[in-house]
């Protein structure tokens, strides 16, 4: 996949200019729509404005590349001025990064096509005998697996799985009422050929968040959770995924 690349300058804020000894902060995150993606030949999505923004009022100089996960995190973890975010956060992953968050998250339901009435699912155990599809090493791929789904095929990319799904080459769908639009306008699909069945419900995760190198400095850590908290007391981030709701109901 070929690296795309956005630097978002933030020197200055409030007529104040940040000097330019402080390390430059590389940031990573996947193609995900819409927290993150492209468009126009920018990075562009819910979360990738939400830490733009955060960049800025914290007065950060901040470079953001768009990359397959795997790559991303492996990146992050060799540069103590790194960090991916739209990460979820969990147990297993809380003690190898500093956290900013929450960035913006939907919960994830389980989907069927219409037509496929033959399937009788009255709730998450009588659903695991279906067949279902999550990315290799992905967090949802042990978490199908603890449920009880045998039946798991799996994938090298999450968006796979949509297409599958459309050719009824697997039963069920894992997505989220914000990020299905956007996955099935891919293949010129839309929601009205789905049922949602019921919540995946996954207490183990706490959210998307901006996940930074162990070893970064404190400042900016503190610096990036306070822009993200002002963001969202002046009701900035409601209008950020405002925008992205309107903008996929345009297509």
């Amino acid at each position: 996949m070929k690296m795309i690349i956005i630097a978002i300058l933030c020197w200055c804020y409030a007529g104040y200019a940040y000097p330019s000894a402080k390390p430059t902060l590389h940031l990573y995150t996947e193609t995900f729509p819409p927290y993150n993606y492209l468009k126009d030949k920018r990075v562009v999505g819910i979360n990738t404005e939400i830490v733009t923004q955060a960049c800025i009022l914290a007065a950060l100089k901040c470079v953001i590349r768009l990359l397959p996960w795997s790559r991303a995190v492996a990146l992050t973890n060799k540069n103590n001025y790194a960090g991916i975010y739209s990460m979820s956060r969990n147990q297993e992953r809380e003690e190898n990064y500093h956290w900013v968050g929450p960035l913006v998250a939907s919960e994830n339901y389980l989907f069927r096509l219409k037509s496929r009435s033959d399937m009788q699912i009255s709730d998450l155990a009588s659903a695991t005998k279906y067949s279902i599809a999550a990315p290799r090493n992905d967090i949802y791929e042990k978490l199908l697996q603890e449920r009880g789904f045998k039946n798991l095929l799996q994938l090298s990319s999450k968006f796979q799985s949509v297409k599958l799904f459309l050719a009824g080459k697997v039963d069920l769908l894992i997505a989220s009422p914000l990020t299905l639009p956007y996955q099935l306008a891919e293949y010129d699909a839309n929601v009205n050929m789905l049922e949602q069945l019921m919540p995946l419900p996954v207490p183990e995760l706490q959210g998307n968040y901006l996940a930074l190198h162990p070893d970064i400095a404190q400042e900016y850590v503190n610096k990036l959770q306070q822009a993200l908290n002002t963001l969202y007391s002046s009701g900035k981030v409601d209008k950020i995924i405002l925008h992205y709701k309107n903008e996929v109901l345009q297509h």
